[in-house]
């Protein structure tokens, strides 16, 4: 019946670029990462993750938006752990006619991390 403290405040954001051959007639890229933007037990997890051509980027992030969430909510927090997609992204080469999964990148270039951090954020809404 005691509540669960959270790590608080807390905020971390990971971004993967992969720079891939480039593809070719034969075989082409494809990738795994469902996007996610869910409040799960006090924190915020959010992915978006594109390829466009030969340049795979995944960008992820967790924060933390409460100090504690009370015992039923650690319950409920539980019973989703079985349908909660944190899974790690996966690209994968793929023989087969056609062009390939192609979408646009969550962002072009290197941004100024210290000057915008909505690159980590869930677009707002």
């Amino acid at each position: 019946s005691a509540a669960w403290a959270l790590k608080y405040p807390r905020f971390t954001c990971n971004v993967t670029t992969v720079h891939l051959p480039t593809p070719t007639a034969e075989f082409h890229w494809t990738y795994r990462a469902k996007p996610m933007n869910r409040r799960l037990g006090g924190v915020i997890y959010w992915r978006t993750a594109a390829l466009q051509g030969n340049v795979m980027r995944t960008v992820m992030s967790r924060q933390s938006f409460e100090r504690e969430i009370s015992a039923s909510e650690a319950q409920q927090v539980n019973a989703a752990i079985p349908t909660f997609d944190n899974n790690m992204s996966i690209v994968e080469e793929t023989q087969s006619p056609g062009s390939g999964q192609s979408s646009a990148l969550p962002f072009t270039g290197e941004p100024d991390w210290t000057a915008d951090a909505s690159f980590c954020s869930p677009p707002a809404k």
